[in-house]
């Protein structure tokens, strides 16, 4: 039975049955006249005609990672009972973990095969990004924040600070930490980004205060074992300070001992370039974006309108398998200091609530430095 068929034996317009199934507004007289219609015929429209004729599926792909995981059921679950209340299909692709089958899938809806794609996440590949660039239907990813697309994610960074500083609180010293593979990009490579640093153990010092120290020297590289392309890089960092502030939020700053070590203090110009010895200290009180050069091939820059800091290393020569660390600060960047030695680099910013630490190798003599968006206060170091 075709529409019209049933229009006329419903005793109403063809117009009357498309806006009963589409929810369209009816009296409530032909509303019931259709219903009853429908009970005794079962009609129902045809789906390839709709699709023919309004060129929409009512059908929304979805592409979870695994069929087994918890989260990823009780995900597709929610997301089955909102398109079902909206009439529309939920069709489910399993890719297992796999990348291949994840951007197969992905290629084969570019041609309008769905009304849109929910993409739950897991990692991304170049493959990944050409294939999402040249859908032509709309996206949601889901658990991943990916730059350009509509994404549903969970604040990773806030609920990692919030878990430490409440075991803080609760006076535990000695956090673990379980992680996953570095090619996940949310709790696996965006949990590490900044953080050449690993190992920390800490101690209670006799004047009360709690010693921290860490080993750094990871590069980007295979984690099994690293050390076989770029040679042993590790080293321990500075002794590091422990409090808190009023918020539970853990900070870390060199211990004062190392202020003894300053030589004679020097204040360039906001953007003035100067050189100084390998071990230095330098200071500043930004008030918005800056950039810091250090040895003509490794740049800190702050982005005040995202409070993003991202250490990038521009010559390989000092960078040893290094490329990129960022951090997102949880505040405005109000406090920068920065510890150099010939071959390492620790940068506290907003006091210590944020550190990255890094392994650097830049040629010897004097280092260049310069500092664009603020003034600064920098010392040798004689260590």
């Amino acid at each position: 039975m075709n529409i019209t068929a049933f229009a006329q034996y419903a005793g109403v317009s063809k117009a009357a049955v498309s806006r009963y199934f589409n929810g369209g507004y009816l009296s409530a007289e032909k509303r019931a006249q259709i219903a009853a219609a429908v009970e005794a015929t079962g009609y129902r429209p045809s789906m390839q005609a709709q699709m023919l004729r309004t060129r929409r599926t009512r059908q929304i792909e979805v592409i979870m990672p695994r069929l087994s995981s918890e989260s990823c059921a009780r995900m597709v679950e929610g997301i089955s009972r909102v398109l079902d209340d909206q009439n529309y299909q939920l069709l489910l692709i399993n890719t297992a973990n796999d990348n291949t089958r994840e951007v197969r899938a992905l290629d084969t809806l570019r041609h309008d095969t769905v009304d849109g794609i929910i993409l739950i996440a897991t990692m991304f590949t170049p493959e990944h990004h050409a294939v999402l660039q040249s859908l032509h239907v709309p996206v949601v990813i889901v658990g991943q924040q990916y730059p350009g697309f509509s994404c549903v994610f969970h604040d990773d960074f806030g609920a990692a600070q919030a878990a430490t500083a409440h075991m803080l609180q609760k006076g535990r010293r000695k956090p673990g930490y379980l992680g996953v593979t570095l090619l996940d990009k949310a709790v696996g490579l965006a949990l590490d980004d900044g953080f050449d640093y690993y190992a920390p153990q800490s101690f209670a010092a006799a004047d009360g205060r709690r010693i921290q120290f860490g080993w750094m020297g990871m590069p980007d590289a295979d984690y099994t074992n690293p050390t076989v392309e770029y040679g042993w890089q590790h080293c321990l960092t500075l002794p590091r300070v422990l409090t808190q502030d009023g918020n539970g939020c853990l900070l870390q700053v060199p211990a004062a001992e190392l202020n003894a070590l300053r030589g004679e203090a020097r204040q360039p110009a906001d953007g003035e370039t100067v050189e100084t010895d390998p071990c230095f200290d330098l200071t500043a009180s930004p008030a918005g974006d800056f950039v810091l050069t250090i040895a003509n091939g490794l740049t800190l820059t702050y982005t005040e309108a995202d409070r993003t800091c991202t250490l990038r290393f521009t010559d390989a020569a000092i960078a040893a398998g290094r490329t990129e660390r960022k951090a997102v600060l949880d505040a405005p960047c109000r406090s920068l200091r920065v510890v150099g030695d010939a071959s390492s680099l620790e940068i506290f910013l907003n006091d210590g609530a944020t550190v990255l630490s890094t392994r650097y190798y830049p040629a010897a003599g004097k280092v260049a430095v310069q500092l664009c968006g603020a003034g600064s206060t920098l010392y040798s170091l004689s260590i």
